[in-house]
């Protein structure tokens, strides 16, 4: 008796299993097969700000961001009304924005900067150089600006600024402008 248990154990274990392995493949097929879903139907674009060379986007400060590239400005969005509220002119011209504690963050590869800007007051505050191979990419992460520098160059690096003496440790401090109102 004890041998036809055993038997019997290992039998309904295996129809078991290969019963759950059909099953898995059988969902894991039917999910290769379909395609991924796009957005539901019903979305109404609900408006369409004109911006000269719009570049890229970021929200923050209760406001959305627009850098302008070559047109060498930011536009700052009321997103609750869809006005322009603010247009902040830069010396270089304007990509990639990034949103920091006090500060909106901007990177100009063509000009090899990194921009602050104070949303408080929609003023530059200050500009440095972030290396000598263009400033393309920019996080903010754990108190410090992280910037992405290589103008398309193999060889590039990776600034981290610290926002509190607006210093990079790929340059020197020489190289940098002095932030108004901060010490050297």
């Amino acid at each position: 008796m004890r041998v036809n248990a055993r038997k019997l154990v290992i039998g309904v274990s295996v129809v078991a299993l290969f019963t759950l392995v059909s099953v898995l493949g059988a969902l894991a097929a039917n999910n290769l097969r379909r395609p991924v879903p796009v957005l539901p139907a019903g979305g109404t674009l609900l408006a369409t700000i004109p911006l000269q060379s719009a570049y890229d986007v970021t929200a923050g400060f209760g406001s959305i961001w627009v850098s302008t590239g070559p047109s060498s400005s930011v536009a700052r969005i009321d997103p609750t009304t869809d006005a322009v509220t603010a247009v902040i002119t830069l010396p270089d011209p304007a990509a990639i924005l990034a949103v920091g504690t006090d500060s909106i963050w901007l990177t100009s590869a063509p000009g090899n900067r990194v921009t602050r800007i104070d949303p408080a007051t929609n003023r530059v505050v200050g500009s440095l150089s972030s290396g000598r191979r263009g400033a393309l990419g920019i996080t903010v992460f754990d108190g410090f600006v992280w910037v992405a520098n290589h103008n398309w160059d193999p060889t590039g690096s990776v600034a981290k600024i610290d926002p509190a003496n607006c210093r990079s440790s790929t340059s020197s401090p020489s190289a940098m402008n002095q932030m108004p109102g901060r010490p050297g």
